[in-house]
């Protein structure tokens, strides 16, 4: 055996030893943790108001450019906020980030529903067609905004725990690595990450 060889399995020794003794320690105070937990509604909520703030800009605005901008800023501010709605409220952060794709609901064969998607893939593809219809794209963009509105308005985050979190970012890491990279999440400008 070389010398170097030793010398590389004294410091992986070392460094296991310490992993090892920093996690058996007995400390379970978790003051630290509480700061951010309680910073976590918050900051989700400052987001989730952004991102009303600058669909509502959409609405406001007849100049497609600003549109853009504003839709870019929109989409910034709900991706912030992504980690803690698709953890929270699954189903309306699906809704939210849903595929231009008509969805057909059939209760029998005399009951037939057509439901238009909507939320930011739609309003993106609606933005950057060749011959953008500025109604249309202020009428998803209002749908959206209300949407999340409601959400902020009716979200409360004071049984999340400091494992959730954990939860949250492993989840975001697997969205990002199946609908980030793949551009599932931003179709035309493939804007996902």
């Amino acid at each position: 055996m070389s010398i170097k060889t030793i010398k590389e399995a004294y410091i992986f020794i070392g460094l296991f030893s310490l992993l090892l003794i920093g996690c058996n320690s007995k400390d379970t105070s978790y003051a630290a943790l509480e700061l951010p937990l309680n910073q976590l509604e918050e900051n989700y909520k400052i987001h989730l108001l952004e991102a009303v703030k600058w669909l509502d800009s959409i609405e406001t605005s007849d100049n497609i450019k600003d549109v853009k901008a504003y839709n870019m800023k929109a989409r910034d501010a709900f991706k912030w906020a992504e980690p803690v709605l698709s953890y929270v409220d699954s189903e309306n952060y699906k809704s939210l980030n849903q595929p231009n794709i008509l969805k057909i609901e059939e209760e029998d064969l005399t009951d037939i529903k057509i439901k238009e998607p909507y939320g930011f893939q739609v309003l993106e593809e609606s933005i950057y067609e060749e011959v953008p219809n500025l109604e249309s794209i202020k009428k998803n963009a209002r749908l959206i905004s209300k949407r999340i509105l409601l959400i902020s308005n009716s979200t409360q985050l004071d049984y999340i725990k400091d494992y959730h979190v954990i939860w949250m970012i492993r989840d975001q890491v697997v969205r990002i690595a199946l609908t980030g990279i793949t551009g599932f999440d931003s179709p035309v400008l493939e804007r996902s990450l």
